[in-house]
């Protein structure tokens, strides 16, 4: 967001060049992180629909292109989707079928590692969310994509439930920079910002 804001704010000139550089360095390569993003939840979102799984995306991928317009300035560390509980295990299959496994990525070994025992059982207690899903790639810069699957507006044992289908009817559909034409689907914002 620095470097953005210098970008429209200030003029070049005024910025030792050692710091103009790291700037727009690092904001080119958050832009090129979120392309490949945009292009990854397009392709998600495909094959969930594919295998008939109803989905929407929610937080950073959407965000960034509505309250951050698409400046590349919104720093993701993951995919958010949600999809009902009964598609649970069709979501998981999708995404296996995307080469997505469940893990995380090592960036020492430079490769996926499956996920610590703890977290495992973590995941299987409270089913609010789908374990991990990373996916590697070949990118030189974004080496991996991690995709977070939930099935819950609040979380597993919480006192109170949003019902899911009130805001799945009120789905709506975003734009994706980059990708004229394309959309993602989406929560109202009434539910987006739970």
């Amino acid at each position: 967001m620095l470097a953005w804001s210098v970008q429209q704010h200030e003029p070049v000139a005024t910025l030792h060049h050692g710091v103009r550089d790291h700037l727009g360095a690092s904001l080119a390569a958050n832009r090129h992180r979120l392309s490949l993003l945009r292009a990854e939840a397009l392709r998600v979102a495909a094959a969930f629909g594919a295998a008939g799984v109803a989905c929407v995306a929610t937080k950073g991928i959407v965000f960034e292109s509505t309250l951050y317009q698409g400046s590349g300035t919104r720093v993701l560390k993951d995919i958010d989707f949600m999809v009902a509980p009964a598609d649970r295990d069709a979501a998981s299959q999708a995404l296996a079928e995307l080469g997505y496994e469940i893990g995380n990525y090592d960036w020492k070994q430079d490769a996926i590692v499956p996920l610590e025992r703890r977290l495992y059982m973590e995941y299987r207690m409270y089913p609010d969310h789908l374990p991990r899903h990373v996916r590697r790639l070949d990118d030189p810069l974004v080496r991996h994509i991690y995709l977070d699957v939930a099935n819950s507006l609040t979380w597993h044992g919480a006192p109170y439930q949003i019902p899911l289908e009130a805001a799945r009817a009120g789905r709506l559909t975003q734009a994706v920079p980059g990708h004229p034409g394309a959309v993602l689907p989406t929560f109202g914002p009434d539910y987006q910002f739970l």
